[in-house]
């Protein structure tokens, strides 16, 4: 394989055209639930960069959206993985992680926010 370094223009066209082996992508989890990362691997999604198409993987996916229980949910998910590790139609390699040096007086930080914004509302400083 010869790695090609290609213009932003050239990548984008080589992405949606299909014309690669190998790509890189990224996603950011917008919202806090499996589903921000698995539903990428649709056969319908727009991101599926991919092109992954399994309509197992596809029937579970759509079951879990009308989970009621978390529990039932959380089985889909997991079912839809070992699909993903099977076909491995993606190869995580990296993620992203910033460093932060917050000041022990500083409170209601977001940690668990998955899209790693901070806001200012939530943050207030204790005496100290």
């Amino acid at each position: 394989m010869k790695l090609q370094n290609q213009e932003w223009k050239t990548y984008i066209d080589s992405r949606n055209t299909g014309n690669f082996d190998v790509i890189r992508a990224s996603w950011v989890g917008d919202y806090n639930e499996p589903s921000t990362f698995l539903s990428l691997l649709t056969s319908t999604h727009s991101g599926n960069i991919s092109r992954f198409n399994d309509p197992a993987y596809d029937k579970i996916l759509a079951q879990a959206a009308v989970e009621n229980s978390a529990k039932a949910r959380n089985d889909d998910y997991n079912a839809a993985e070992k699909i993903i590790m099977v076909k491995a139609p993606i190869a995580p390699i990296y993620q992203y992680t910033n460093g932060r040096l917050i000041k022990p007086w500083l409170k209601g930080y977001p940690i668990t926010n998955p899209e790693d914004v901070a806001y200012s509302r939530t943050m207030y400083i204790v005496k100290h």
